[in-house]
């Protein structure tokens, strides 16, 4: 799940942020609270995997692209 405010006029953002805070509580007992790693921060990947899976990605990014080529996104870093 993912709620998204956004507005333009600024004297209106304490009642945009009390309604999209107020949708998220209404709304999170429908989420199932699994995490999409693209909207987490990059110290937050390994969270979003679990350790386990983390390594194992590892482990490919390691055999396909240990130079890190692909870093551009929620980066899961070669061991070397």
């Amino acid at each position: 799940m993912n709620v998204n405010g956004s507005w333009a006029d600024a004297s209106t953002t304490q009642a945009n942020i009390a309604w999209t805070k107020e949708t998220w509580d209404a709304l999170a007992r429908f989420a199932t609270g699994a995490r999409y790693v693209n909207f987490e921060a990059e110290d937050q990947v390994m969270a979003v995997y679990g350790e386990e899976k983390y390594r194992r990605l590892q482990k490919v990014k390691d055999k396909y692209d240990p130079g890190n080529l692909f870093r551009l996104n929620q980066n899961i870093k070669p061991t070397a």
